[in-house]
Parts: structure tokens; C-alpha cells; sequence
């Protein structure tokens, strides 16, 4: 059954559209997920659930969108200052299709060894 769960260990500062690196691999059934990319790539046709959590820096906001190949599907805005947002999806995924979390307008995610973000993805059905 491929799932991951992965969190930044650390703050990241990313760009619009960089993919953000969780590296803290918690569960990684199958090898799908890759922690130096910060890419899901889905190992069969199905429906996946797909979450992630985002913090935003102290004084900042930070904006976000989960990513299915090249497209962008909802977003996370977290207001300024510690705030937190959570998504949670279905996507129907083919094999191949990768699966991103990728920055937005506002670049600052909080994190540290607590691991205040998270990433993961499972096949459901």
C-alpha cells in the first residue's frame, strides 16, 4: 500500500512555485516519496488521499498550493505569526503523476525539529 508521511525539520523561505522539501520521513511504504525533491509520485492509478500542513514565520505569512503534475489544486494561507493551515484531498492520480507542495507569493514557512509541517499521501482505493 504506498503512503509517506514527511515534515520539515527546519524553516525554508521558497519562492513561487519551488517545491518545499519535506525531509523528515516518518512513514515511507514503498519508495515513492522523495525527501531531496519534495515529490509524490504516485506508483499506480487510484484514488490518493493527499494533506498538508503549513506554518507561517513569526510576523509573516506564507501561501501555498498542493500541485497535481504541473497544476495547481487548493491553496493554505496561514495569516502572520506562528498561524497554521491544514488541506486535506482526494486525488484521482494516474501512475507517474506526481504530487507537490509549492510555494506561493509569500515565502516564509516556520518549522523546526517539532515539525509543524507536514506531507503525506496514501492510496485509498
Amino acid at each position: 500500500m504506498p503512503a509517506f508521511t514527511a515534515s520539515l525539520s527546519s524553516a525554508q523561505n521558497i519562492n513561487a512555485n519551488d517545491v518545499v522539501t519535506f525531509d523528515k520521513v516518518w512513514t515511507k511504504n514503498g519508495n515513492h516519496y522523495d525527501p531531496n525533491t519534495g515529490i509524490f509520485q504516485a506508483p499506480r492509478e487510484g484514488l490518493y488521499h493527499v494533506s498538508t500542513t503549513v506554518m507561517s514565520a513569526s510576523g509573516k505569512n506564507v501561501f501555498v498550493h498542493i500541485w497535481q503534475n504541473e497544476n495547481k489544486t487548493v491553496a493554505l494561507y496561514p495569516g502572520p505569526g506562528y498561524s497554521e493551515a491544514t488541506a486535506n484531498m482526494v486525488l484521482h492520480l494516474k501512475k507517474g503523476d506526481k504530487v507537490t507542495v509549492r510555494g506561493g507569493d509569500n515565502p516564509d514557512l516556520f518549522s523546526s525539529s517539532e515539525n509543524y509541517c507536514l506531507f503525506s499521501a496514501y492510496l485509498i482505493a
